[in-house]
């Protein structure tokens, strides 16, 4: 780690709050792994603090260019603990480091909402209403391959809507870029949304062509209220979307392999509503696997090895009495 007391003494306040009495564990709740150095005021108080540290890192890809392996080797020993919401996120990291995480946890996502029966199917099948819930971000969440994909003679020769929900930085740019297509007329930007059931209520399914995830809410959210997903196979999606069952899943994230899932998709669309009410039930299953239990349980694993390590001796007279 570098080492420069200003910087310290600049950001200290911000952790100030986490060395007062009675706190027992930080957990750094992280977009990716590479926050430790997007925000270097992690790598500085990862070094400071004696407080056990436990580093939910809600999503990585392969895609991923790792600045300093030596550095973020060394931070990640620091951790008393290190979470991922899918298997495939860890074993990506675990291949870009060349190490095993072995006491990395596992904590899938589950919709955040739970509905006893799936949303009423769309009254009007006729056009097709398709929708992308996502950042606005061409490039990672590829709005720029879905557009493309849609662009086709074959899918301009179809009837559909594509309603875009979100923002972000390419707002204006993926509005450009329906225009270029051609396709500006049936690609609507809808902007941010607190109502995702609203956005279920009248739409057929969900179109996710993302470079990066590791288990998505709005796949899940999508499949609670009982609409298929074509996505591409990123993270753990490959549990939960399966082809001709509850979706179907493309190879990778190519304009090539996601206009394959999307082709045998329209091909089924006879079968949308039965796909919705499978994923519907996928969704609810998710739910019985109580991540928010089991992220508890690893902070308190955390707080009792911290515990225990510091007082070893004590730790031994309570393992004899107990015997």
């Amino acid at each position: 780690f570098p080492s420069h007391d200003k910087f310290w003494q600049k950001h200290h306040n911000s952790f100030r709050v986490f060395e007062c009495e009675g706190v027992d564990v930080v957990l750094i709740n992280a977009g990716s792994i590479l926050d430790a150095f997007h925000q270097p005021e992690i790598l500085f108080y990862a070094q400071r603090t004696k407080l056990p540290l436990v580093y939910f890192c809600h999503g990585h890809s392969p895609l991923y260019e790792i600045p300093d392996r030596d550095i973020l080797r060394e931070f990640i020993g620091r951790m008393a603990a290190l979470v991922f919401p899918a298997t495939a996120s860890k074993k990506d990291l675990e291949y870009q480091l060349a190490v095993d995480l072995k006491d990395a946890h596992i904590v899938h996502n589950v919709c955040p909402f739970v509905l006893d029966q799936p949303l009423p199917w769309p009254a009007a099948e006729t056009p097709a209403r398709f929708a992308i819930v996502a950042r606005l971000d061409g490039f990672w969440k590829s709005h720029e391959t879905l557009l493309r994909v849609l662009s086709t003679p074959v899918w301009q020769s179809r009837s559909w809507l594509l309603d875009c929900h979100g923002d972000g930085k390419d707002r204006r740019y993926i509005g450009e870029l329906a225009s270029y297509f051609g396709i500006a007329d049936r690609v609507h930007i809808c902007g941010q949304t607190r109502d995702i059931k609203n956005v279920w209520k009248e739409s057929h399914a969900l179109l996710l062509p993302t470079k990066a995830e590791g288990f998505s809410l709005a796949v899940l959210e999508a499949m609670m209220c009982g609409r298929p997903v074509v996505c591409s196979d990123v993270g753990d999606l490959g549990d939960v979307v399966r082809n001709g069952e509850t979706g179907f899943l493309a190879e990778n994230c190519s304009p090539k392999a996601f206009a394959f899932a999307m082709e045998s998709f329209w091909k089924s669309r006879l079968l949308w509503r039965e796909l919705g009410l499978r994923a519907h039930n996928t969704a609810c299953a998710l739910n019985n696997q109580k991540p928010a239990a089991k992220l508890l349980d690893v902070l308190t694993s955390a707080v009792r090895n911290k515990n225990n390590s510091e007082n070893p001796h004590k730790n031994k007279r309570s393992k004899q009495r107990s015997t």
